[in-house]
């Protein structure tokens, strides 16, 4: 499914916590914001992922295999990333004049060819 990256971040530290309250805390984000994010997820994919209590967080099955595909997928997407990030190569002397390193990056998102961004 399409979660969104932020979304599949939520489920992963609800999860992790098995706490709402906590994984607000830790997202900075309010309790409401986190329980409706969980609502589109479980919508999102048709099943019921998580048993809410009073207390504690439970995880179906399906939640659980939820939980190792948003892992999954976070971790090749920082894969990805991070291979593209390095192949991006700018020799210094195309950089504008003066143009501090850090944003040498930046520079070379905006100069890429289409296809690369």
């Amino acid at each position: 499914m399409l979660s969104s990256y932020k979304n599949q971040q939520v489920y992963i530290q609800v999860v992790d916590k098995s706490s709402i309250t906590k994984a607000a805390d830790t997202l900075a984000m309010s309790k409401s914001s986190v329980s409706r994010i969980l609502s589109l997820i479980e919508n999102e994919w048709g099943v019921q992922l998580l048993i809410r209590s009073t207390r504690n967080i439970s995880v179906t099955s399906a939640g659980e295999a939820v939980y190792y595909h948003y892992k999954k997928t976070i971790k090749d997407a920082k894969q990805t990333i991070k291979t593209v990030e390095s192949s991006i190569e700018i020799p210094h002397s195309c950089l504008p004049g003066n143009t501090p390193s850090i944003f040498t990056p930046i520079y070379a998102l905006k100069k890429a060819p289409r296809s690369m961004k």
